[in-house]
């Protein structure tokens, strides 16, 4: 009997498409709240995250350029390769640092009870 009124009180467990709805909307929203903490304090705000790697870019084009590394390398030169390369490895490594901070200061969220 007591097995009965266990059986009866317990829900079915949701689906795996009913569980991927829940965890891509948490994610989306803690994505939101990320970037909202992030850039609405900042006096330049998301144009920083472009602006930063491009300012970097340049100085490093000026740079080799001042050097006598001005002439192309192949077919490529020394301003496509700057900017294909260098600006993109400067916003990999500014995407991979907010991600490791947003994954070290959301770290509690994960135990906060369901439901």
């Amino acid at each position: 009997m007591a097995e009965n009124v266990l059986a009866s009180k317990t829900e079915p467990r949701p689906s795996l498409a009913a569980s991927l709805a829940v965890q891509t909307r948490v994610v989306v929203a803690l994505l939101i709240r990320e970037a909202q903490s992030r850039y609405s304090q900042e006096t330049l705000g998301f144009f920083w995250t472009i602006g930063e790697p491009l300012i970097l870019t340049c100085g490093v084009f000026v740079m080799w350029s001042m050097a006598g590394r001005g002439e192309s390398h192949g077919k490529v030169g020394l301003f496509a390769m700057a900017v294909t390369g260098y600006s993109h490895v400067q916003l990999w490594r500014l995407v991979v640092l907010s991600s490791l901070s947003s994954i070290r200061n959301n770290a509690w969220l994960p135990s906060l009870p369901s439901g």
